[in-house]
């Protein structure tokens, strides 16, 4: 199956972005509430921008194989490099976008509203799946390997934060099925 390439500001999907019919494709930022127009010159910086979660999980969990690093440490490293990348991306793109004056967006995006309109149901099940065994199979590897007390802390966090996402997963399977999407 080939990859849809994504070329327009308007194909652009996110939980920050809004496709306004007066404004075109908007970056509603929802810490400091400030809305830029993104256009299609700016896809691909927005496609960098999209992916620095991701990365910054590779590169934490790679670090925590190569280095034998702690769990506590490979979370720092996450938050870490994922707050610097997002403050940097803010400051050297976004903020140089033209900002649009008191912009209210129109829906509120959540998570499980998301899922539902961008995924299949059956990923939407593997994902809750492969969330839950997560769940189940972090905190077990950290009692059977005798973590210290951060370590299993920020074990039982990583656990906490998949189920998190795991019941947005079943939310939003059952969003799926309400409305039909």
């Amino acid at each position: 199956m080939a990859n849809k390439q994504i070329t327009k500001a308007s194909q652009l999907k996110g939980l920050s972005i809004y496709q306004d019919p007066k404004r075109g494709t908007v970056f509603y930022d929802v810490f400091t509430k400030r809305a830029f127009n993104l256009t299609s010159s700016d896809v691909g910086t927005y496609q960098i921008y999209s992916a620095l979660l991701p990365f910054s999980i590779i590169v934490a969990f790679l670090c925590m194989s190569i280095f034998s690093i702690d769990m506590l440490t490979t979370l720092l490293i996450i938050f870490g490099i994922y707050i610097i990348g997002a403050i940097l991306f803010r400051i050297f793109f976004f903020y140089k976008k033209i900002e649009i004056e008191n912009y209210k967006p129109t829906t509120k995006n959540t998570i499980p509203n998301y899922l539902a309109e961008n995924y299949s149901t059956a990923t939407l099940f593997v994902l809750m799946f492969m969330l839950l065994l997560l769940t189940v199979m972090t905190p077990v590897y950290a009692n059977l390997t005798n973590m210290n007390i951060p370590n299993l802390i920020a074990s039982y966090f990583v656990a906490l934060v998949t189920f998190a996402f795991a019941i947005f997963s079943s939310i939003a399977i059952y969003t799926k099925k309400k409305n039909n999407l």
